[in-house]
């Protein structure tokens, strides 16, 4: 299986110079976790997630004034649409991330989660858990 056959097509993004709470906004309408940050001719330069947002706001900083660039996660791992699913899956176990860009040329053309690897993949649902439970042990010692 490939991942253009499980990812989720029309990844959001948003601009590096938006603010936070524009990003929360925009996670919140959408109903997503995470959001790849571009700059204006679309390149993309990273990405933010909603645990990004919860440690600005944890850490008293005020979203409706920080950029998005200010907490973006720089490294950026990513897929292409034709790459082996259980290979994606390898590297979001490797880098304990549970959402991954896919990139066509220089196209942002999806994003693939974990969610959608157990939606259409459930032979690899326990490599899946294992990616979330390493994810949740580091915020539990993160604070």
């Amino acid at each position: 299986m490939r991942v253009q056959d499980v990812m989720s097509k029309g990844a959001k993004t948003i601009e590096s110079g938006s603010t936070v709470q524009d990003a929360a906004e925009a996670m919140d309408e959408f109903k997503i976790g995470a959001l790849v940050v571009v700059d204006q001719s679309q390149k993309m330069l990273g990405m933010l997630t909603e645990r990004d947002i919860v440690s600005l706001v944890s850490n008293g900083k005020d979203a409706r004034k920080e950029k998005v660039e200010t907490i973006m996660k720089k490294e950026v791992y990513f897929v292409r649409p034709k790459d082996d699913l259980e290979d994606a899956v390898d590297l979001m176990l490797k880098n304990k991330v549970t959402k991954l860009p896919v990139i066509e040329g220089s196209a942002l053309v999806g994003m693939l989660t974990t969610t959608d690897i157990a939606s259409a993949e459930p032979r690899l649902l326990d490599q899946i858990v294992a990616v979330m439970s390493i994810k949740k042990q580091q915020q539990t010692m993160a604070g």
